[in-house]
């Protein structure tokens, strides 16, 4: 079954929309991602320049981009949020942090590759539930918070292990993460319930 184009242009709202609320997300004494005192009204404007650059960027996933060329991407993301709204106390420390900016485009990649729109991606989103299974499997040492997270080297590592796992699996890293992630809470969820 394809997709009109209604059911497109609302699954791709949804789709921005998830992932927008998924890297934005904040948990107790996370550094935020928005200034303290933010106008609420200032807020749109970081997320239509986030929903443009993810339509930007998810061009270039139509063919297969490497590992190096997505994490410039991923560094391009963030710098060119944080040039765009220096000064205007809307992003806490004039920062759009590369923890968010991994987890919105790799989260947008991962929901456009799941509906059959991209190959495979090159990586997959990192969160609290991926950082932790690869401690466990011993691929990482107390990795740093996601949402905290604002140096590349510290991202790369991060894909290593992944890559490391998925590898001694017979899967890329997007398929390691879509087969381990699971929802916080969600017993069963892999067995439909």
């Amino acid at each position: 079954m394809s997709l009109n184009d209604e059911q497109w242009r609302f699954i791709h709202y949804v789709i921005q929309q998830s992932s927008l609320g998924a890297a934005f997300q904040v948990r107790r004494n996370d550094i935020p991602v928005y200034a303290s005192g933010v106008n609420d009204a200032d807020k749109p404007d970081l997320h239509r320049a986030l929903y443009r650059s993810l339509d930007s960027y998810a061009g270039q996933y139509f063919g297969q981009v490497t590992h190096d060329q997505h994490c410039r991407n991923l560094e391009d993301l963030a710098n060119t949020l944080s040039d765009e709204f220096q000064n205007r106390n809307v992003l806490a420390n004039d920062r759009f942090r590369i923890g968010i900016a991994q987890k919105a485009l790799n989260l947008y990649l991962k929901f456009l590759w799941c509906l059959g729109k991209i190959p495979t991606p090159p990586h997959c989103p990192f969160d609290g539930t991926i950082l932790g299974e690869l401690e466990r499997r011993r691929r990482l040492s107390q990795p740093e918070e996601w949402r905290r997270m604002n140096d590349i080297e510290v991202y790369k590592r991060w894909v290593k292990a992944a890559w490391d796992q998925a590898k001694e699996e017979g899967l890329s890293i997007a398929e390691w993460e879509l087969k381990h992630w699971q929802p916080a809470g969600a017993a069963g969820y892999a067995e439909g319930g």
